[in-house]
């Protein structure tokens, strides 16, 4: 496991280990319910051998009997096993896109400035949900594949050491055929996800910007483009999908003739009373089983691929540092008076190109000051700043003499008051919207605010 990959697994075990019980659990009652599946060849040979070899119809009826008390036996682990997958396995997501929710909220402006919308909602929506089938694939489904092929290869060697050998001859091409199309899929799957980012970035772009498209009549273009950034992922995904389709044919292909090797040869023992007829069809079943699981490795390979792709995404979305940061322990003021200052203020969005260089102003309480300049010039970097949307790259800016890098952000916001340049309003009622600033504001001042 490559150095990357193993930090990103310790990353996500922190959302795994709350609910390592329920896990543990979970496996073990799949094992169970994988280890009475697999009985049934046994009991197989044991009814061809010595029931219906020796005639005898009670040892029969009491095979069968104990076949049906074994598949009820197996319903319940099933059942219970997939309880306890499912429910640890959605509160994991559910930890997971809160996490991501509230790291997002820490976020500076800055990095939704460079960071498109569409591509944030894949991430949460898309990513999550592709994470969600690698996790419930890798600790249910491996964990019993794996058991099912340990268990089905003792049971092979202890019917057959013979016939076992063909086994020892597929397993390394079968480990070479995986492991190459695992690494293409992987990295087909990367460029499908970013491109399908892309795509959802575009689409919430227009989206947002639909009256300007229709004040234009630029429907038919924007359709356009849509289908010609579409039409690749359509491309890609047929492509990954053939991949994936020729993986599967290529591991039938292995085990047909695994198969027909196996009734040849142990048709040769059955022949030379080396082998009985019931040792052959339990052989024969068990390598049918054996494999099954090493097919649903294969089948596995796309959904472990997408994940491992969208766990990247995600881990480093949420690396993301955010540029605003407080102080270990922050002033917390009350209800300001108002004083503000900034000294010496410079600042850039791009070092090439600054907006403010030494600037200076003093607004005393109660002091009503204009700002007047043309686009461009920095009015609204100066709310923003005031606001600690971002830090300034040099000088300072002071509340009541208080350094604002030193204030707590929620304080410092709850004693500035902005109207921002363009209005916005969340779903929800006007008397919502209007309170959204403080929970604690009565209907009283709620109407008062709507008349100003």
């Amino acid at each position: 496991m490559k150095n990357k990959d193993l930090a990103h697994f310790k990353k996500l075990y922190q959302f795994v280990k709350p609910y390592q019980g329920m896990l543990n659990v979970c496996i073990v009652f799949h094992i169970c319910s994988t280890c009475l599946g697999l009985l049934m060849p046994l009991v197989l040979k044991i009814i061809i051998d010595k029931a219906l070899g020796g005639s005898d119809l009670r040892l029969l009826f009491v095979l069968l009997g104990g076949v049906i008390l074994l598949y009820w036996i197996r319903a319940f682990f099933f059942y219970t096993s997939n309880y306890f997958t499912h429910y640890p396995i959605q509160r994991m997501l559910f930890d997971l896109r809160v996490k991501l929710f509230k790291h997002l909220q820490s976020l500076s402006l800055r990095f939704y400035q460079e960071y498109r919308t569409g591509k944030l909602i894949s991430n949460i929506l898309t990513d999550v949900a592709a994470l969600q089938a690698m996790i419930s694939t890798v600790i249910v489904g491996m964990a019993s594949n794996l058991f099912q092929l340990i268990f089905v290869s003792v049971m092979l060697v202890f019917l057959s050491p013979t016939l076992s050998l063909i086994c020892v001859f597929v397993l390394p091409v079968v480990y070479f055929v995986f492991s190459t199309f695992r690494k293409m899929l992987k990295r087909r799957s990367q460029v499908l996800r970013e491109h399908m980012s892309e795509v959802s970035a575009n689409l919430a772009e227009v989206i947002n910007g639909i009256k300007v498209v229709k004040s234009f009549g630029k429907e038919r273009t924007e359709n356009r483009s849509f289908m010609e950034r579409l039409k690749p992922t359509f491309d890609m995904s047929l492509t990954l999908s053939m991949r994936a389709i020729s993986l599967m044919i290529v591991m039938d292909q292995q085990s047909a003739y695994t198969l027909v090797a196996v009734l040849g040869v142990g048709g040769y023992l059955v022949s030379t009373g080396r082998m009985t007829i019931g040792e052959l069809v339990a052989f024969y079943t068990y390598i049918q089983m054996f494999f099954t699981p090493i097919s649903g490795i294969t089948n596995f390979a796309p959904a472990i691929s997408e994940g491992a792709v969208s766990a990247d995404r995600l881990l480093n979305l949420m690396d993301t540092v955010p540029e605003i940061k407080e102080k270990e322990n922050p002033v917390s003021i009350g209800h300001a008076k108002g004083h503000v200052t900034f000294e010496h203020v410079r600042f850039h969005y791009k070092p090439a190109k600054p907006i403010l260089r030494d600037f200076s102003l003093d607004v005393k309480p109660g002091l009503k000051v204009a700002l007047v300049g043309p686009s461009g010039s920095g009015k609204s970097t100066i709310a923003s700043l005031l606001m600690r949307f971002y830090d300034v790259t040099g000088g300072r800016i002071l509340l009541d003499g208080v350094d604002i890098r030193d204030l707590s952000v929620n304080s410092l916001r709850a004693n500035v008051g902005i109207v921002l340049q363009e209005s916005f309003l969340f779903s929800g009622t006007i008397e919502e919207n209007i309170r959204y600033g403080r929970d604690d504001t009565s209907f009283e001042e709620v109407v008062e605010a709507a008349k100003m």
